[in-house]
């Protein structure tokens, strides 16, 4: 019995035992499941505060970067507008041919298409064309001498003329003169005797002069551009204006008045080039039917064969442009000088100038004529 009682009181203990135990670790585990709650609020207000930090930060830089971005954009328009003011200005757009002959035809004034138009048709008149021959015979004398021809004009015969009237004689030389001539000219201009080559062909001629009729120090130019160059580096004479208002002044007086004193020797035979060639080559007179081809609006200059001559009156155009020239005017709003109208290849506003001139001064003719 008394073993019973004990077994039972044994027992009895050890229940209370695990009992106490466990309700120690239930209450431990409460703790730390406490304390990790705690400590995940904790983090999260830290994480909070941080955000919190991390935004004024954030908002911070934005500002500045905005207020960078400010002077920045602040400093691109000033320097947009300094490149503005200081910018070369541009180049103006290049014509082409065509619209060189529609800018003409717009531009050009009313009394002076009368008076190319007049010229032409003066000229190539049959008992106009005679007279400019026989004054030609009368002026000079020819020496033939197999494919080679001289033709020297007598100083005195042409003393009280103007050297205008003399070039315009002149677009008639090729008449009865055969295809493939050398002309020897030599020509008063100036208050001096000049010598010039000029090579027929298809009624047209080509302008040269050789070193050993000029000094030594001095060259021939056959392109426009280096033409219009060499005239304008002088020592005295250098600006557009001064060298055009010389060369009309050559054109106006007698060939016996030196108008070139303040020429450089380059200067005088690029001088007697240029002027053999706007006043004369480019205005060589045409064969009849070349000219009434022309006086045709219905013709295709360009398919219409034979081509003989250039433009009578285009000398005139020349003129007009110096004219400008020397005035420092302008020519469809653009300021002119010798590069522009004589020397920019197709974009020249002297039509002749250009690519393919001739044809385009046929056809600038073509359309004064209508």
């Amino acid at each position: 019995m008394k073993c019973s009682v004990f077994f039972l009181l044994s027992l009895l203990g050890t229940l209370l035992c695990c009992f106490s135990a466990e309700e120690e670790l239930s209450g431990a585990l409460q703790s730390v499941e406490g304390e990790s709650v705690e400590r995940d609020a904790i983090l999260e207000d830290v994480e909070s505060q941080l955000n919190e930090v991390r935004g004024k930060k954030i908002e911070k830089d934005d500002k500045k970067t905005m207020g960078l971005k400010k002077k920045i954009n602040k400093k691109e328009k000033i320097n947009k507008k300094l490149a503005k003011k200081y910018q070369k200005p541009k180049a103006k757009k290049l014509h082409k041919q065509s619209e060189i002959l529609q800018l003409t035809i717009d531009t050009i004034p009313q009394t002076l298409k009368q008076d190319i138009t007049q010229t032409f048709l003066y000229r190539v008149n049959q008992n106009n064309r005679d007279n400019a021959k026989n004054n030609l015979i009368k002026w000079g004398t020819w020496d033939k001498q197999d494919t080679k021809r001289t033709y020297t004009i007598n100083p005195e015969e042409v003393k009280n003329i103007p050297s205008k009237q003399v070039f315009e004689a002149l677009t008639n030389i090729l008449d009865d003169i055969p295809d493939g001539t050398n002309i020897k000219l030599i020509l008063p201009l100036s208050g001096n005797d000049y010598t010039v080559n000029l090579r027929a062909n298809y009624k047209q001629i080509t302008v040269q002069t050789f070193n050993s009729d000029f000094p030594d120090n001095t060259c021939c130019h056959k392109k426009y551009k280096d033409l219009v160059s060499a005239l304008l580096k002088g020592d005295k004479v250098k600006t557009d204006s001064e060298v055009a208002g010389i060369l009309l002044d050559t054109l106006e007086s007698k060939p016996s008045v030196d108008t070139w004193k303040d020429f450089t020797e380059q200067q005088k035979r690029s001088a007697v080039e240029f002027l053999l060639i706007t006043q004369v080559a480019e205005a060589m007179v045409p064969e009849n039917e070349m000219a009434n081809a022309i006086k045709d609006k219905n013709v295709d200059l360009k398919t219409f064969k034979p081509k003989t001559g250039r433009v009578p009156g285009m000398d005139v155009l020349a003129r007009y442009f110096l004219e400008l020239i020397k005035a420092n005017g302008k020519f469809d709003g653009t300021p002119v000088n010798f590069q522009n109208v004589f020397g920019n290849n197709e974009s020249s506003f002297y039509i002749m100038a250009g690519d393919g001139g001739t044809y385009w001064g046929r056809k600038l003719m073509q359309e004064l004529l209508k």
